[in-house]
């Protein structure tokens, strides 16, 4: 990993533990990875999906991350962390980024791709905006033996200071079956119960005043009122 791209991780997990309570994986150990081209995909709920997944990616896989970003232009700072232009008026940059994304594949097999089929950030109460197209074979097409990994996010926990990112992911698996919907809906109905499953903290972020805060020495004083 470059020195730039340390310091943008590093950077980012920094905003990420000011933002979150907590970032908790969500039921099994997360699954060993074949060394080949992965394609995680995800639902799409929260402004800080793809840094979040780009953490899981890089800081607790220690894998290079890809991600196809529409508004890089925005937010160019994001190219050191791995992501590429992917506007939606610009046909030959997003060819680009396509052969992009294949050499990485061809360079290091290791390289996991994060793509949100539902191709915008919406509210979770909508759940999930499936794409009506067939996007998923056309990836298909980007590189041979492809794994595909389905990935659930959701920020819950709002009652404490700052909210909690659960993650709940499915097995990979070798090649679409046309049951990508049905993995990731079942995984988002997983994380409407997290309590349910057995958790580990990928990222413990900052302690709100509950957490911190304890004045019952000023009780004797104070008990008079």
């Amino acid at each position: 990993m470059t020195w730039p791209r340390r310091l943008g991780f590093r950077l980012l997990e920094r905003t990420l533990r000011r933002e979150f309570r907590q970032i908790v994986w969500l039921g099994d150990d997360i699954p060993e990875l074949p060394r080949q081209p992965v394609i995680l995909y995800a639902n799409h709920h929260a402004f800080f999906d793809g840094m979040v997944l780009g953490y899981l990616i890089e800081r607790i896989l220690q894998r290079p991350a890809v991600l196809w970003f529409q508004e890089l232009e925005r937010f160019p700072f994001f190219r050191i962390l791995g992501a590429l232009p992917f506007p939606a008026a610009a046909a030959q940059t997003r060819a680009t980024t396509v052969r992009t994304t294949q050499r990485r594949w061809r360079t290091d097999p290791r390289t996991v791709m994060i793509y949100f089929p539902e191709g915008k950030l919406h509210a979770w109460e909508e759940g999930l905006a499936w794409p009506a197209d067939d996007r998923f074979a056309r990836l298909e097409r980007l590189a041979d033996d492809i794994i595909w990994w389905p990935v659930a996010l959701r920020v819950a926990g709002w009652e404490d200071h700052r909210p909690t990112m659960y993650i709940k992911a499915g097995q990979p698996q070798r090649g679409t079956t046309g049951m990508e919907r049905a993995h990731l809906e079942a995984l988002m109905n997983a994380l409407e119960r997290p309590d349910r499953h057995a958790q580990r903290v990928l990222l413990e972020g900052r302690r709100g005043p509950h957490d911190r805060w304890d004045f019952s020495l000023l009780n004797p004083l104070l008990s008079r009122f």
